[in-house]
């Protein structure tokens, strides 16, 4: 095969998990909005809009999981961390939603910045492998 062909094929798959992991940070940034509004004004709706929110990230993870795989598949040599899960558990769910408190609501919003620190931290590694695919092609 050719190497150049090759090097276009990760570069493909490179822009497809930087896709999802921008469409990922879209959903926690919107979960950690409505966190704060829940912290300050909000209840049971906003905690349950937040959870919808924490859920489709979750759901992404799942396809940015996968696009790795295919990536690392097409590249070889690279490791790449995904971030884990936020944790989306019947317990912390009900002390979210239907025991409303600000320790809880401080504790997600944590949680989702921490999440949001490390997808930017692998967006980053996956934009420097791509710069480093581009080099190559440009030779």
């Amino acid at each position: 095969m050719d190497m150049n062909k090759e090097l276009k094929d990760v570069k493909d798959q490179a822009e497809i998990v930087r896709t999802l992991i921008e469409q990922a940070l879209e959903k926690i940034d919107s979960a950690r909005n409505w966190g704060l509004y829940d912290i300050f004004a909000g209840g049971m709706i906003s905690s349950m809009v937040k959870r919808g929110r924490m859920k489709e990230s979750n759901q992404l993870m799942e396809e940015i999981e996968l696009a790795l795989q295919r990536l690392q598949k097409e590249y070889g040599d690279i490791n790449l961390e995904l971030p884990e899960q936020l944790n989306l558990d019947f317990a912390s769910e009900m002390f979210d939603v239907w025991f409303d408190n600000i320790f809880t609501d401080l504790s997600v919003q944590s949680n989702l910045k921490k999440r949001r620190e490390q997808l930017v931290y692998l967006y980053d590694q996956v934009d420097e492998l791509d710069k480093l695919i581009t080099i190559e092609l440009n030779k």
